[in-house]
């Protein structure tokens, strides 16, 4: 770690560092997610198959492109995923009805999200630090659908810098994703901190650019690559989020030469 002066912002990932989605039963999340997007198109008198058949078809476009965005490191953005299959089935749906869709898809699995424990608390103390704050996420959910969710829990106003890999096409770890971050916050990589829990998508990301790493680790078994890959090990790691306030407190500390 290298730092010369105190931080000035500090960035977070979404899923499972602000927000904590319970994932046990991915499959059965996305088939709700079917069922309420297959019952609003047939409450607009579409014409639909039968729902196994437009549930799969939806399933492996979406597994699909979830695929190519990691091999390829460019996102998809699932609004346009969506339009295009109901184009294919003859719906000339308008914006707003595709955004309707894809935050009918998403309730099912915003639904399983807990706001991670004093989150709130860390936030409003960070704020009276006058740091900025920001998010940076790998996510095929349009921005203006998360936006909502995190409006809805209270968090939307915390964060005025929100980065969403599908809207910028670039996926974390590249350099091009948090270098957007650190233009809109106007601060030098050397002065921001990243909060993140996967090592080679958040930290690797991150301290690339001369960021200050901080791994949320939830004890979970790591992927080989983390343990070989340069860059991956943290500056700092926590288990809770309220430890993230020690750690800021000494980095706000002047440094002396």
């Amino acid at each position: 770690m290298v730092q010369s002066k105190p931080i000035k912002a500090v960035l977070f990932d979404l899923g499972n560092t602000l927000l904590d989605f319970e994932l046990a039963n991915i499959e059965r999340i996305f088939e709700l997610g079917s069922h309420r997007v297959y019952d609003y198109l047939q409450q607009k008198g579409c014409r639909l198959p039968s729902f196994n058949n437009y549930h799969r078809r939806q399933l492996r476009r979406i597994l699909w492109r979830v695929a190519l965005a990691r091999l390829i490191r460019r996102d998809f953005n699932g609004l346009d995923t969506l339009r295009r299959i109901s184009l294919s089935m003859g719906h000339n749906l308008t914006r707003p009805e595709l955004e309707e869709m894809v935050s009918l898809w998403y309730d099912p699995l915003s639904n399983t999200a807990r706001v991670a424990e004093e989150l709130r608390e860390v936030l409003d103390w960070l704020t009276k630090q006058n740091l900025k704050l920001g998010i940076i996420s790998n996510t095929f959910v349009p921005g203006v659908i998360l936006d909502g969710h995190l409006a809805r829990e209270g968090l939307l106003d915390y964060f005025p810098v929100r980065i969403y890999s599908c809207d910028t096409k670039f996926r974390k770890p590249s350099r091009k994703i948090f270098r957007l971050a650190l233009e809109k916050l106007s601060c030098p990589a050397q002065q921001v901190v990243f909060v993140g829990d996967v090592p080679r998508m958040d930290i690797r990301g991150a301290r690339r650019l001369g960021m200050i790493g901080i791994l949320k680790d939830y004890n979970q078994p790591r992927n080989f690559r983390d343990r070989w890959l340069p860059f991956t090990k943290p500056d700092f790691t926590i288990t809770h989020m309220r430890q993230l306030k020690e750690i800021v407190a000494k980095l706000l500390a002047p440094v002396r030469d």
